[in-house]
């Protein structure tokens, strides 16, 4: 599960609006919206008052640097091509 879905299926349990979320995290409702829609990603600052908000971080981090580790690697496969072209 991704970031983004991870954290609205936490917010969802709790029968959380985006709205309620975003006021907890100091973070406008908008942002939390580009969050679960995968369009942003939250910061590592974010993401440690959202895990503490949710008391998930664990699974939060492991979500987050698997996403992380996956758009590098895409970066860097791109890279080797080109330098092989």
């Amino acid at each position: 599960m991704k970031t983004g879905k991870l954290i609205e299926k936490l917010r969802k349990e709790r029968k959380l609006t985006r709205w309620t979320l975003a006021k907890e995290l100091g973070i406008t409702e908008n942002y939390v919206m580009y969050i679960e829609r995968r369009e942003k990603l939250p910061s590592p600052e974010l993401l440690i008052r959202i895990g503490l908000f949710f008391y998930s971080l664990d699974i939060l981090g492991k979500v987050y640097m698997e996403e992380q580790y996956d758009r590098v690697n895409k970066k860097f496969s791109k890279i080797l091509k080109v330098i092989e072209e």
